[in-house]
Protein backbone atom coordinates (compact mmCIF):
# COMPACT_ATOMS: atom_id res chain seq x y z
CA UNK A 1 0.00 0.00 0.00
CA UNK A 2 2.44 2.48 0.91
CA UNK A 3 4.86 1.75 -2.48
CA UNK A 4 1.78 2.09 -4.11
CA UNK A 5 0.95 6.09 -2.63
CA UNK A 6 4.95 6.37 -2.74
CA UNK A 7 4.86 6.04 -6.79
CA UNK A 8 1.95 7.98 -7.09
CA UNK A 9 3.66 10.69 -5.47
CA UNK A 10 6.77 10.78 -7.47
CA UNK A 11 4.54 11.01 -10.65
CA UNK A 12 2.87 13.77 -9.30
CA UNK A 13 5.69 15.48 -8.18
CA UNK A 14 7.22 14.71 -11.99
CA UNK A 15 4.15 16.12 -13.60
CA UNK A 16 4.27 19.55 -11.26
CA UNK A 17 8.39 19.54 -12.63
CA UNK A 18 7.38 19.67 -16.07
CA UNK A 19 4.39 22.19 -15.90
CA UNK A 20 6.50 24.22 -13.79
CA UNK A 21 9.60 23.84 -16.31
CA UNK A 22 7.03 24.82 -19.49
CA UNK A 23 5.66 27.93 -17.08
CA UNK A 24 9.01 29.15 -16.91
CA UNK A 25 10.02 28.51 -20.32
CA UNK A 26 7.17 30.36 -21.37
CA UNK A 27 7.84 33.18 -19.17
CA UNK A 28 11.33 33.69 -19.90
CA UNK A 29 10.88 33.52 -23.20
CA UNK A 30 8.09 36.72 -23.00
CA UNK A 31 9.83 38.70 -20.87
CA UNK A 32 12.90 38.53 -22.95
CA UNK A 33 10.90 40.17 -25.87
CA UNK A 34 9.20 42.25 -23.41
CA UNK A 35 12.74 43.73 -22.78
CA UNK A 36 14.66 43.59 -25.90
CA UNK A 37 12.13 45.60 -27.43
CA UNK A 38 11.79 47.63 -24.42
CA UNK A 39 15.41 48.46 -25.01
CA UNK A 40 15.67 48.79 -28.38
CA UNK A 41 12.95 51.53 -28.23
CA UNK A 42 14.60 52.99 -25.30
CA UNK A 43 17.69 53.36 -27.18
CA UNK A 44 15.95 54.98 -30.07
CA UNK A 45 14.14 57.43 -28.43
CA UNK A 46 16.87 58.39 -26.05
CA UNK A 47 20.68 59.04 -25.62
CA UNK A 48 20.59 55.58 -23.77
CA UNK A 49 23.87 54.21 -24.37
CA UNK A 50 23.80 50.67 -26.39
CA UNK A 51 26.41 49.32 -24.67
CA UNK A 52 24.26 49.42 -21.44
CA UNK A 53 21.40 47.67 -23.10
CA UNK A 54 23.24 44.60 -24.31
CA UNK A 55 24.62 44.29 -21.03
CA UNK A 56 21.39 44.06 -19.78
CA UNK A 57 19.87 41.82 -22.56
CA UNK A 58 22.60 39.45 -22.92
CA UNK A 59 22.08 37.80 -19.68
CA UNK A 60 18.70 37.39 -19.52
CA UNK A 61 19.14 35.78 -23.55
CA UNK A 62 22.03 33.38 -21.55
CA UNK A 63 19.23 32.22 -19.22
CA UNK A 64 16.67 31.83 -21.39
CA UNK A 65 18.67 29.73 -23.77
CA UNK A 66 19.47 27.40 -20.41
CA UNK A 67 16.18 27.58 -19.54
CA UNK A 68 14.95 26.41 -22.75
CA UNK A 69 17.73 23.62 -22.77
CA UNK A 70 16.58 22.36 -19.42
CA UNK A 71 13.21 22.10 -20.52
CA UNK A 72 13.25 20.13 -23.80
CA UNK A 73 15.63 18.16 -21.70
CA UNK A 74 13.19 17.15 -19.66
CA UNK A 75 11.17 15.04 -22.89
Amino acid sequence: MYEIISRKSLINVKNINNWLAQFLAINFFSIRVFILFFFLLRTAFSNFSVDAAVSFVVPILYVSCITKVLVESHY
